[in-house]
């Protein structure tokens, strides 16, 4: 049926609606109107919640093109320490490979291995140290695999390191400008002469520059690590920017030539034949979390740490027995419980956490239909919720909050009878997807939501201490405000 309205009766319509939303009752999310709660037609009330953390074994993805993770967090008392290492392998511009100039005049000079960096994570006050290795031939480096932090990739080094070496990350964005590379976000190793005179004076293109599994043969790759009780503070750095590389520096005489030129070549990591991984290790022994982590009752402390880490399993017992009304607002509020004020600023809280659910019998994360909504690719977190937004909270002056508006999922249980179902909450990374269902009467199937770098955390950036269902301040518990039918 259709209704055609006249100007007149447009214009009582909207001083009727004006008169009648003379109060109303705000939220910490989205942007509608909801009627004032007068104890009489709207009312709310609030349901229990019982909450327990557990550890994410799901897998994790780690692609070509994503900013891989090296450092270590080496004091954090609420959620242990945290080592992560990276691999990854360099071809030569060319196969079969020469080097410019007649092979008897090359004289190797140095080598320098150099990565882009993106950023960090912890504390910038001291300095990190970062190891660099030589991949061990006995366990090279799969490059048929993308799922390379969990489960943990089996790669070993060679030996000790090729070089140590302590960086300010203060330093790390200045820039660097010398004959062959003007760059700013470089992270740079100088390698020891030997491995220098290996790559320039031993190898040629009968040998290990033949082809590339001749190269693979003699050269697995590098291993660059943190180091336990050296620094606060993960790093990302790009692989496939320009700026990545191992620069081999020589001097040659072409053949006839009366004076020796100096030149630069560069292997690079290629995103089609060169293998990657990125090993995550976190040891919670003798952490906070680890207690909680161990015990068999609901948490009061809810210790969500970004992959690889932690989900909240969040459960509502009262909702099965809701009654049919009109919901105006339901959602969950979780509330940061500080323990450190210069530890938490310093290993600051992730950007964004999701609230879904896991589908036991299909062993695969899902969506809450109707309440979280992609549109033509653009998830609505505006109005879902899961954005961390900041409060004053004496003596804190900055604890974290995060809001979820799980309305239509409470409607359908309160007027269709649908089924009630245990939350996941836990804070995504990039590559991090789940089953998303579209919203309830919208039709279509089951897709797939890939979480991307604008809606996710990086890997292991960000770690944060909610109020559990059962804590004695920062308690969380299902708000609902409805009228009567």
């Amino acid at each position: 049926m259709r209704f055609r309205f006249s100007g007149f009766y447009s214009i009582l319509l909207v001083i009727g609606l004006v008169i009648g939303c003379t109060r109303i009752t705000t939220t910490e999310i989205g942007s509608e109107l909801i009627p004032p709660i007068d104890g009489v037609n709207t009312l709310d009330t609030f349901f229990d919640v019982v909450t327990d953390v557990f550890v994410d074994t799901d897998t994790l993805r780690m692609f070509p093109n994503d900013n891989h993770v090296i450092g270590a967090i080496s004091n954090d008392p609420q959620f242990g320490t945290t080592l992560a290492s990276t691999f990854f392998e360099v071809r030569p511009p060319f196969l079969p490979y020469v080097f410019p100039g007649s092979k008897d005049s090359l004289t190797a000079d140095s080598a320098v291995l150099m990565l882009d960096y993106k950023g960090f994570w912890g504390d910038t006050l001291q300095p990190v140290t970062l190891s660099v290795y030589e991949v061990s031939q006995l366990t090279p480096i799969d490059t048929s695999k993308q799922f390379t932090i969990t489960p943990t990739p089996n790669i070993q080094f060679a030996g000790a390191p090729l070089v140590t070496r302590s960086f300010d990350p203060r330093r790390l964005r200045d820039s660097l400008n010398t004959r062959f590379e003007q760059h700013v976000d470089i992270i740079r190793f100088p390698l020891p002469t030997s491995f220098a005179q290996r790559f320039i004076k031993q190898y040629d293109s009968a040998g290990a520059y033949a082809s590339d599994s001749a190269f693979k043969r003699n050269f697995a790759g590098f291993a660059i690590t943190g180091q336990l009780g050296n620094g606060n503070i993960v790093l990302y750095t790009s692989l496939l920017n320009e700026k990545t590389k191992l620069g081999l520096y020589f001097t040659s005489k072409a053949a006839g030539a009366t004076r020796r030129d100096t030149s630069v070549v560069y292997f690079r990591f290629n995103n089609f034949t060169t293998g990657h991984a990125n090993l995550i290790q976190r040891n919670r022994a003798g952490s906070e979390i680890n207690t909680y982590l161990q015990n068999n009752t609901p948490d009061s402390l809810l210790h969500v740490q970004t992959g690889p880490g932690t989900f909240v399993r969040v459960r509502i017992p009262g909702l099965r027995n809701l009654t049919n009304r009109i919901i105006h607002r339901a959602e969950l509020q979780f509330t940061q419980v500080p323990a450190n004020q210069t530890l938490d600023n310093i290993l600051q809280v992730p950007g964004y956490l999701f609230l879904g659910f896991y589908d036991s019998v299909n062993q695969r994360k899902r969506n809450i239909p109707s309440d979280f909504v992609v549109n033509e690719g653009q998830p609505n977190l505006g109005t879902a919720g899961g954005i961390v937004r900041f409060r004053t909270v004496p003596p804190f002056n900055r604890v974290a909050q995060y809001t979820f508006d799980i309305s239509r999922y409470v409607q359908g249980i309160a007027t269709r009878r649908e089924n009630e179902f245990d939350f996941r909450l836990y804070s995504p990374v990039v590559n991090d997807f789940f089953a998303y269902s579209p919203p309830f009467g919208a039709g279509g199937t089951i897709g797939f939501f890939n979480f991307s770098s604008a809606f996710a955390n990086g890997h292991a950036q960000g770690r944060v201490r909610l109020g559990g269902g059962n804590h004695s301040t920062n308690r969380v518990r299902l708000r609902i405000i409805y009228t009567k039918i």
